[in-house]
Parts: C-alpha cells; sequence; structure tokens
C-alpha cells in the first residue's frame, strides 16, 4: 500500500474503533518525520498505524509517541537489541535508526478527535542492502541468530503499548513521561535541532518539559523546542 498512516486517518474520518491496527509488508509511499521517505524491503520491517481516540487535554498530545517508543523499545530489548530513545521519535541502537513513530492528530473543540500512531521497525533485512549503511539498523543486524519474527516482535510492541496507553488514560500521564525522559539518550549532548521553517536551534539539551517539548541551554539562555529535526554535535 502507499501508506499505513492515509489509510488508518480515513478509517478515523469514517468513525472506526480505537483499536483499529493497518498493517502493511510493503510501503511504497511511506513517511517519516518530515515527509521523508521510509524505506525498506518487502516482508523485512513492521509497517503499522494504530489508532486511537484518547480522553486526555491538549496538554498531552505527545503522550501517543512516547507511549509507541517506548513500546518498541522494550520489545527490542526483550530480544537484546540495545535499544534507546532519540527525541522526539526515534529508536536507536548504536547511534542508528531502527525505528520511527509518526504520530497524526485531529482536534475539535479543545480535545482530541483521535490519533493515528505510526510506527516502522526494522526487523528482517540489513539496511546496508538499501544503502542506509550509516544512517539505519535492525534487530536482524543488532542480535545475533537468525531475525525474530516479525508477528512475534509486533505482538510485544502492541502490549507494551497497552499497558502504558491504559496507565495513561486512567490519569497517570506522569508515570509514562517520567519513563520516556529516563530513557531519552538525547539529555546532555550538545545538538543543533531544525525546526524546518528555517529556524535553527543549536544548545545543549538540558531536558523534556511534561507537553514533550525539549529544554536547551544556547548561548542566550533556555529555550524550548517543540519540533524538529535533531542532530548531535561531535
Amino acid at each position: 500500500m502507499g501508506s499505513t498512516n492515509d489509510l488508518a486517518r480515513e478509517a478515523a474520518r469514517a468513525g472506526a474503533a480505537e483499536g483499529l491496527l493497518i498493517l502493511a509488508d510493503e510501503q511504497v509511499a511511506g513517511r517519516g518525520q518530515r515527509g521523508r521517505l521510509w524505506l525498506a524491503p518487502p516482508g523485512g520491517a513492521i509497517l503499522a498505524s494504530l489508532l486511537l481516540r484518547p480522553h486526555t487535554p491538549l496538554v498531552e498530545m505527545f503522550a501517543p509517541t512516547m507511549i509507541l517508543g517506548l513500546a518498541v523499545q522494550a520489545a527490542a530489548r526483550a530480544w537484546g537489541a540495545p535499544a534507546v530513545l532519540k527525541w522526539p521519535n526515534d529508536v536507536l541502537c548504536r547511534g542508528r535508526k531502527l525505528a520511527g513513530i509518526l504520530c497524526e492528530a485531529a482536534v475539535s473543540g479543545g480535545r482530541v478527535e483521535w490519533v493515528v500512531a505510526g510506527f516502522g521497525v526494522n526487523v528482517a533485512f540489513d539496511p546496508a542492502a538499501v544503502g542506509l549503511t550509516d544512517l539505519a539498523t535492525s534487530l536482524q543486524v543488532e542480535i545475533p541468530g537468525p531475525p525474530p519474527d516479525r508477528e512475534a516482535v509486533l505482538a510485544r510492541i502492541l502490549a507494551e503499548a497497552e499497558a502504558r496507553y491504559d496507565r495513561w488514560q486512567a490519569g497517570d500521564y506522569l508515570a509514562v513521561w517520567t519513563e520516556w525522559q529516563a530513557a531519552l539518550v538525547t539529555l546532555g549532548q550538545t545538538v543543533t535541532v531544525d525546526s524546518g521553517d528555517g529556524g535553527i536551534v543549536r544548545g545543549t539539551a538540558l531536558r523534556v518539559a511534561p507537553d514533550g517539548a525539549l529544554v536547551l541551554a544556547t548561548a542566550t539562555g533556555e529555550q524550548r523546542v517543540v519540533a524538529g529535526v535533531l542532530s548531535v554535535e561531535c
């Protein structure tokens, strides 16, 4: 298919129930951050979009990104991959991208109507074969032996996500945010964030705010960044 997120959005607008999961064996128009193409050979990755209809204030809209990131990290670690989180929405192993999260939402009347949480996880291929040696990795590369079964990894991701989602919907947003902040490898590093509208911020990543924004120590003082492409300065 083109994009699981596109189909999930259509289903959400048509009134589909929370929990709908759309899967693809191959995407020809998969998107990453800022519309970048997501590349994965047929059968090599988990390509999925999950429809959520959370009851939550707008200030907590970043929770699905945190929840899916933590869920993918936990599943990857269950198979022995040294996964960590990079702000705002990547899962890394040894500095290379294992997975990405792309959440899209509809807001009306000051409330969230629905969230489509898209996630792509590289499982059973070598990114070097598609020219991504320095940028991406996969579970096949990161763990000894044959790559794990995609369905088993997906089941673990969904179980990990559901536990955190239920906790959030029960009112414990702080627990999810605290776990996510502790998993971020970004904090303490000197970084550059490109917001995509011509704005570039450089500084030391100090912390994340409860709404998911990254707080940087810059030459002119502390500055919040709510979105952007982050790179670590060596």
